[in-house]
């Protein structure tokens, strides 16, 4: 019998389909001893809108400028006009690496939320913005990942941008980042249109 509690993550288990090193993460609260402490770590609100937030001069780099229910509520507005029911609950801007993960996991596999949505979640979710700096100053596109730039198109889902029509083997290494393309997401929202 297993002492595991319920909830806890089997690294074991995960490590044989992605390799850690593989992982990039977005700065989270809980991570205070892991963060540069050069950038402290504080709750942000709408009205801490700066000239900097979501930009690389921001601090930490990228930090979002919209509260993260002002921004959740814009992306599943958005999510409820172009996507369907059972994809809803990827309409969130989770940067939380495992909430994230396991989301995603549940998301596909028990909601039957069908990956050929992904462009329109990812549209909704950057809504029109690239954010392809972002995600590359947070390691999306790093050599190590072993997929080039390819995570770099989740970043700029747009009429103008970058279109994810198929999701192919490679792309499982951007999807288990999905919560750095939801950090940057995020960030790169600077008004509520």
């Amino acid at each position: 019998m297993s002492n595991r509690v319920i909830g806890q993550v089997d690294h074991e288990a995960k490590e044989k389909f992605i390799d850690s090193k593989d992982i990039r993460r977005a700065p989270m609260s809980g991570d205070a001893k892991m963060l540069n402490l050069e950038y402290p770590i504080t709750e942000v609100t709408d009205a801490d809108l700066s000239s900097e937030c979501g930009t690389e001069k921001s601090q930490p780099p990228f930090s979002p400028c919209l509260s993260r229910k002002s921004a959740d509520d814009v992306f599943l507005s958005c999510c409820r006009q172009m996507v369907p029911g059972n994809c809803h609950s990827l309409c969130t801007y989770e940067h939380r690496e495992h909430v994230a993960a396991e989301t995603l996991i549940q998301a596909v596999q028990q909601e039957h939320c069908e990956m050929q949505h992904l462009s329109t979640l990812l549209y909704c979710a950057n809504q029109n913005r690239d954010n392809r700096a972002c995600c590359s100053h947070l390691g999306m596109s790093n050599p190590e990942l072993g997929v080039g730039d390819r995570c770099l198109r989740m970043c700029n889902v747009a009429p103008s941008g970058d279109r994810v029509s198929t999701v192919e083997k490679e792309d499982l290494v951007c999807l288990s980042n999905w919560n750095v393309i939801m950090y940057c997401a995020r960030g790169g929202l600077r008004t509520i249109n």
